[in-house]
């Protein structure tokens, strides 16, 4: 099981720059997955973010073979809280990841920055800050 008890990290504005104005074309960016192997995007990734009224924990595994598990939990005010776990694979296009999972097919933008993954979440309208897992 992927290890959610990580360092909190921040939500990124839905905006094709960062904070020096570069544009995303100019981040770094796996090509595909015929290089897995050598990807930077291969391993741990997890988060920890306050979002409008819930505190979302996640974490992501990508595998050198293509495969791909995620968790993610999500704690609301009231003290509730829901759990989502995703397993399959994806393929790496270089700017999204095409995932195959037990909850669905979808495309999914990323982008590296400063060592962090930037992934979009199109449904909440915002990119939230992954870490890697030492």
């Amino acid at each position: 099981m992927i290890d959610l008890q990580q360092n909190s990290t921040n939500v990124a504005n839905d905006d094709d720059t960062d904070s020096e104005g570069q544009s995303e074309k100019e981040y770094y960016t796996s090509s595909d997955n015929d290089n897995l192997e050598d990807s930077k995007l291969l391993g741990d990734w997890v988060t920890e973010v306050k979002f409008q009224s819930a505190k979302i924990q996640g974490a992501q595994r990508f595998g050198a073979d293509g495969s791909y598990k995620s968790i993610m939990i999500n704690t609301y005010e009231d003290g509730s809280s829901e759990k989502i776990e995703e397993e399959g694979t994806y393929v790496d296009h270089g700017t999204y990841f095409e995932f195959h999972t037990n909850q669905g097919d979808y495309d999914q933008r990323y982008r590296i920055q400063n060592g962090s993954m930037m992934l979009e979440f199109v449904d909440l309208n915002t990119w939230f800050q992954f870490e890697r897992v030492q």
